[in-house]
């Protein structure tokens, strides 16, 4: 997957989170602001976990720690599950 008109490939991730009853919305928002460059799409989710982040990462950038640096220093995250995902269809295509 290239991001439009820059000519890199995108690696994209799914990434599950639980967190501290109560503290979705504020976890949401501070995960965003720290890096807005990586996170494409954010969503409250319900029943196991809170939050459903859409992540894209530069193919070849070592994935663990850009996924950790997402929650280093943000409290009230119990528990994170990440996903790759191959894009197999998209519209437009």
């Amino acid at each position: 997957m290239n991001d439009s008109g820059r000519g890199r490939s995108l690696q994209s991730f799914f990434i599950f989170i639980r967190c501290e009853t109560g503290r979705a919305s504020s976890i949401g928002l501070e995960v965003a602001r720290k890096k807005k460059n990586l996170v494409r799409e954010m969503s409250s989710i319900s029943v196991e976990w809170d939050l459903l982040l859409l992540v894209q990462i530069e193919s070849g950038t070592d994935v663990g720690r850009e996924v950790a640096s997402l929650f280093s220093d943000i409290d009230g995250i119990l528990r994170t599950s990440t996903v790759a995902a191959f894009r197999i269809w998209a519209e437009g295509d």
